[in-house]
């Protein structure tokens, strides 16, 4: 586990991450898809947790998702990092459509992913 550690550039991790993270906020916001999203959405909602959990928990993936990028990026292996991308992306819209969610708000959610990958895409060719 240590080489595993010492073998991620945590420099383009945060980056990565807090630029996705706060991509998301915009994405979810009314200056991009809230709206729409929102009304695709199941209702009522049956759990009702207090913000800082599901944000923990997007913070604490997105942040995973960034060091898969990195460690890809730098073993030159990207197509994994891809593959975990598509993974992600095909668990999401399943687990959308079993919930009953719209396909506009599965799309939002789906698109969200992409441009997270996006964005740790780049981070690792910039910096």
């Amino acid at each position: 586990m240590e080489t595993f550690l010492t073998q991620i550039e945590w420099i383009p991790v945060i980056i990565s991450t807090i630029i996705a993270f706060v991509l998301g906020w915009v994405w979810y916001s009314p200056v991009l898809f809230v709206e729409k999203w929102q009304t695709g959405l199941p209702m009522p909602p049956k759990w009702k947790a207090p913000m800082w959990m599901p944000m923990t928990a997007q913070l604490g993936a997105t942040l995973l998702l960034a060091v898969i990028f990195n460690l890809s990026h730098q073993d030159g292996h990207l197509g994994h990092a891809v593959l975990v991308v598509f993974t992600i992306m095909g668990f999401v819209k399943a687990n959308g459509m079993y919930s009953g969610k719209t396909k506009m708000s599965l799309s939002i959610e789906v698109l969200y992913i992409l441009a997270m990958a996006l964005v740790m895409y780049a981070v690792n060719l910039i910096v």
